[in-house]
This record gives structure tokens, C-alpha cells and sequence, in this order.
């Protein structure tokens, strides 16, 4: 990750890292491998932005440098100070809630060697009949026998048979749908024969 380093440092520092790495100018790009040296470091209040704080509490926020985690936090309260952190821009894992899920409006922060208040805006993604999704379960010769439909928003399943005797070379099992939970827990299971399907 690069960020330009009048957007991470001020002041004297900024002079002092611009003249140390020959920048052509305070915007010119940094990474955090370049600014580590320095031992610039700062804290962060994050305040997450999200109608049901719930969604959260209890999680883990990871703050990242590439795939490296610099600080791991439990999500306690909706304002939160992360202690210490070298300055530089760094990508944010955070959960996407428990039972809804959520976007964040950023997934990079930048952490200066000033204040750093940062807002984590959350928006509950609801889904529309557009993410209905269905699908069909053909037989000998094409023929529909069987419809799943699958509407996430209201987290239900239909299996609808509309052909009893979809492939007559299958005396045995011709389809199978199963469904698991998040835990890997199969919730629905329904074996249907090509002779006789109900």
C-alpha cells in the first residue's frame, strides 16, 4: 500500500523523511516499509457508523499491512482507541455482522502523525427479488421435473417437484439436493429417484 506522504506526516517530519528518501515532493508516494525506520507512531478513536452495534460487539477488527496484522482488537463499544500505531496506511478487516451483513465506506485508513478520528460508516446490504435465485432440475429428454428457489433476504428454501418420473434409466438416486448451515451442519436433505420423485 502506498500513500502520499504529505497525507500520513507534518511538519518537520514530513521535511525530515522527504530529504531523508529524496522525495520530489510532499506528495510523492510512500509505503509503510519506508516510514518504519522513523518509529512515528500515533493513536487512532474509530467510531463504527452502524444501525444495530450488536451486528459487532463481541467481533474481532484487524488492522492489516498487507497480509500482515499489526493489531487485533475485540469489538467492545461503538468508539474505540487503537494505541500506538506506526504511522503509515494500513487495509481494516472487520466483520460483516452476525445475522445481517454489512459493508464498510473504507477499507484503507490512513494513521498520521496527528489525530486520527476515524468513522467506519456500516450499511446493511438487503437484498431484492433480483438476488432470488432459482433454479431448475432437468430429466430424460430436458424435461423440467423439479424448481429450487433460494431467497436470501428472507432466508428460505423451496423445492418444488413437478415431474414424478424425471429419468426412467435411473431406478436410484437421480438428484440430490443438500443444504448446510454456516457451521457445516446439513439442514435439509432430499434424495430424488429417476422413477418415482414426489
Amino acid at each position: 500500500n502506498v500513500y502520499p506522504a504529505a497525507g500520513l506526516l507534518s511538519g518537520s517530519n514530513l521535511e525530515r523523511v522527504k530529504n531523508a528518501l529524496s522525495l520530489e515532493s510532499k506528495r510523492s508516494l510512500v509505503d509503510n516499509s519506508q516510514l518504519e525506520k522513523y518509529h512515528f507512531s500515533s493513536d487512532a478513536t474509530i467510531t463504527f457508523d452502524i444501525d444495530d452495534f450488536s451486528q459487532l460487539q463481541g467481533q474481532v477488527l484487524r488492522l492489516k499491512d498487507g497480509g500482515n496484522t499489526l493489531q487485533e482488537i475485540i469489538i467492545t463499544q461503538p468508539t474505540m482507541v487503537l494505541k500506538n500505531i506506526p504511522v503509515g496506511i494500513y487495509s481494516i478487516d472487520i466483520p460483516y455482522g452476525l445475522d445481517k451483513i454489512y459493508k464498510i465506506d473504507k477499507y484503507y485508513i490512513p494513521i498520521t502523525d496527528e489525530t486520527n478520528v476515524i468513522n467506519l460508516k456500516m450499511s446493511e446490504l438487503k437484498s431484492t427479488e433480483i438476488g432470488t435465485q432459482k433454479m431448475t432440475f432437468k430429466g430424460l429428454g430436458d424435461i423440467i421435473f423439479a424448481t429450487a428457489t433460494v431467497n436470501p433476504e428472507s432466508g428460505t428454501f423451496s423445492l418444488d417437484v413437478t415431474r414424478g418420473s424425471p429419468h426412467s434409466y435411473f431406478d436410484s438416486s437421480y438428484a440430490i439436493v443438500e443444504i448446510f448451515d454456516a457451521a457445516g451442519r446439513m439442514k435439509f436433505r432430499r434424495d430424488m429417484n429417476g422413477l418415482t420423485t414426489q
